[in-house]
């Protein structure tokens, strides 16, 4: 075989490989956002509460680094913007209230944009108390 065919050859399966990835993720996230529901800025995530796990909703937590959690055990919200479309602000005060959670474990945290969570900047269920 000769030298160019070969670097041919690699290179299509490189920009292959590469175009699936791309593809598999923006189809994990499109497809896994349209399964959230939510009021006001929040998307709540039912991957934990549903009688059947959903493929898509899983591999929404894997690409982020996290296990998903066990069927009823986890309910996760998420929020980007405040309920005036403005991002959410750490100089800001925001009050989170809603009906009492039903899932045994929930968790606040805060992240970046690419959803990296700094080091001590979550609480959990433990560390409040329900009204």
């Amino acid at each position: 075989m000769r030298l160019g065919s070969v670097i041919k050859a690699g290179g299509i399966l490189f920009f292959g490989v590469m175009l699936g990835v791309i593809s598999a993720q923006w189809s994990i996230e499109k497809t896994a956002t349209a399964m959230t529901a939510g009021g006001g800025p929040w998307e709540s995530w039912f991957a934990g509460t549903a009688s059947i796990r959903d493929p898509y909703v899983n591999a929404h937590y894997l690409m982020f680094g996290r296990l998903p959690p066990a069927l009823g055990q986890e309910l996760l919200f998420e929020a980007v913007h405040d309920d005036d479309g403005a991002a959410l602000d750490a100089s800001c005060d925001y009050v989170i209230q809603g009906p009492r959670v039903s899932a045994r474990w929930w968790q606040l945290a805060l992240t970046n944009e690419e959803k990296n969570q700094p080091p001590l900047a979550s609480f959990t269920s433990p560390h409040f108390k329900s009204q």
